[in-house]
């Protein structure tokens, strides 16, 4: 479900646990240190889905742990 912009992560809602998000800074640091370039790249061409985008543009965008942590696992 979504609510308030958050998405539930692979079937488990994290929505009330702020500890099960990440930040971008976070997520690249978990993911070997890429840049955060190639995270955006990679949301943008649907290898990853941001569990909070903000309403406006310059917002941060906030991702699901367990999906950082999936995609660390197939990547390495």
């Amino acid at each position: 479900h979504t609510l308030s912009g958050l998405r539930c992560a692979a079937g488990v809602c994290t929505v009330c646990r702020m500890s099960d998000l990440l930040t971008t800074k976070q997520a690249c640091e978990m993911l070997g240190g890429i840049d955060k370039a190639t995270l955006l790249r990679w949301s943008k061409n649907g290898i990853i889905t941001p569990a909070y985008e903000p309403p406006t543009a310059n917002g941060a965008l906030l991702w699901a742990k367990v999906d950082i942590e999936a995609l660390a696992a197939a990547r390495a």
